[in-house]
């Protein structure tokens, strides 16, 4: 297992309950907790910087404090008699119980560092549980045993194991993907119901107890007050590291421009940032997906999104894949339209050409295009990027993707509130021209701290400082947000919440 907390911390509760029983001696299950927390966090204090620490022993307390605090047994919420007198009610009802518990009593937990809620999750241990239990376990155990006695059975026993895992974490996966599987959830109301829930669940008299939890969380169906005004738009660049992904919110729709990077690994942005973040906003539906262009930088997390949150439309400057396709169609400069009194419009690229002579035109200019983009930045599909133009009224916001400075100079660009700096600041975008004619009050550059690539450019940088704009980059600064109701200013998630190690300036 990799000595992982969960696994520690049950060995370690495992060991000292059978040497106690062993020495007829009795250990309060809730001394027996806290004498594990302690013995991990001495061994390793930054273990509470973990997600599993927090998410193994929370599910440990929550088991013991519902189990503790429970007045009634299973026979007498279920009326008892019949089958509920024999094996069902002490056996089974108590593991389906737990997996509700479960459910409430990390609910806060998922909610604060995954930003949604899988409510899924009783159904998925329900079958899990026992399936690792009673034959994933067991085969495995046998198969290092016959390691040394049968070498042959050890392999087949082996191969049904895996054969059984990989049907559990197939399921697992396609449940995750139905959009209804997680919801988001950010705020004091909806952690307040689940320690509620998981109160009720241990206190309330009887029957009583389903209705009462069932009445508590139809508070969750308060709708969420945090989306803009009705001709207002928000705008939330996040932290991808050496990538894109940015959330644009209206009134009642919102669109994910770029998915974040992926990795050769497996590890993608798009399903550990992205989708959680959307989540976190409280947007029920996801209308559209803008990708810009085909890089792994921007779109990578492309299928993650396009699977956990199923955009209504796709836009994009190149094929999909066959599996991540859908309801797909190219960006193309002068497409527009409106959600909510907020303008999108595509400011790039053209449309291809139609006519044979068009083409072989268009053709030619491409190969010319792209030997001066490779001479200058080695990526030709750079120049392909969506650039899209949002605004509502005065406030203007230009996402411009990776675009260089040879499509910089033909984009019809006015004075913008915001502009996200083309290819992360770099050199070869971002010309004195384009600074000038954009006049950005505000620029984002979507780049790591520390880029390897140099981004964004120290001159560039200068060329907006110049131009007057103020300046941020999501590796210093953390996910930004801006919106068209104060477009002079901008938000630093990262200044917001200083790290508790940090300590604060004292007052002056």
């Amino acid at each position: 297992s990799g000595m992982g907390v969960p696994a520690v911390r049950a060995w370690l509760m495992s060991s000292v309950f059978f040497i106690s029983f062993a020495r007829g001696r009795v250990v309060s299950p809730a001394r027996l907790l806290l004498l594990t927390l302690t013995v991990i966090m001495l061994a390793d204090p930054l273990v509470v910087h973990q997600q599993g620490f927090w998410l193994s022993f929370g599910a440990v307390a929550s088991l013991l404090v519902f189990f503790s605090m429970r007045r009634q047994t299973f026979p007498s919420f279920m009326g008892g008699g019949g089958i509920f007198s024999g094996f069902l009610v002490p056996a089974v009802l108590p593991f389906i119980q737990a997996q509700f518990v479960l459910l409430l009593g990390l609910g806060p937990l998922l909610a604060l560092t995954q930003g949604s809620i899988p409510f899924h999750s009783p159904l998925a241990n329900g079958i899990a549980v026992p399936l690792v239990t009673l034959w994933i376990l067991p085969l495995l155990l046998l198969a290092g045993l016959c390691e040394f006695l049968a070498p042959g059975l050890g392999v087949v026993l082996l191969r049904i194991a895996d054969r059984a895992l990989d049907f559990l974490m197939n399921g697992i996966e396609r449940a995750a993907g139905i959009p209804a599987a997680a919801a988001g959830i950010d705020g004091g109301l909806e952690i307040g119901l689940m320690f509620g829930a998981l109160l009720l669940l241990a206190h309330a008299p009887g029957r009583c107890r389903v209705l009462a939890c069932l009445s508590l969380w139809f508070a969750l169906l308060i709708p969420a007050d945090s989306s803009p005004d009705f001709g207002m738009f928000r705008i939330t660049a996040l932290d991808v590291g050496q990538g894109s992904a940015v959330l644009v919110e209206t009134r009642a729709h919102n669109l994910i421009y770029d998915a974040g990077p992926a990795y050769p690994s497996g590890f993608s942005l798009g399903e550990s940032v992205v989708v959680p973040s959307f989540r976190a906003a409280r947007r029920r539906a996801l209308n559209g997906l803008v990708v810009s262009h085909d890089d792994l930088d921007h779109s990578g997390g492309a299928a993650a999104v396009v699977s956990a949150l199923v955009p209504e439309r796709v836009w994009a400057s190149f094929e999909f894949d066959p599996a991540i396709r859908r309801n797909a169609r190219p960006c193309e400069a002068g497409h527009r339209w409106e959600w909510d009194g907020v303008t999108f419009r595509f400011l790039h690229p053209a449309a291809e050409p139609q006519s044979p002579d068009d083409a072989q035109a268009h053709a030619a200019n491409n190969a010319a295009d792209n030997a001066a983009d490779n001479a200058a930045d080695n990526a030709p599909d750079n120049d392909r990027s969506c650039v899209l133009l949002v605004s509502a009224g005065d406030r203007r916001a230009l996402l411009a993707g990776d675009v260089s400075r040879r499509v910089e100079s033909r984009l019809p660009v006015t004075a913008v509130s915001l502009l996200f700096a083309p290819h992360h600041g770099s050199l070869t975008s971002s010309s004195v021209s384009f600074v000038r004619r954009s006049a950005p009050e505000i620029v984002f550059v979507e780049a790591p701290r520390r880029s390897r690539y140099g981004h964004p450019h120290p001159e560039v940088e200068r060329r907006y400082r110049d131009a007057g704009a103020e300046f941020f980059v999501t590796g210093l600064h953390g996910a930004l947000v801006w919106d068209s109701r104060t477009p002079e200013r901008a938000f630093s998630a990262r200044g917001g919440r200083v790290a508790y190690w940090r300590g604060r300036p004292p007052a002056r």
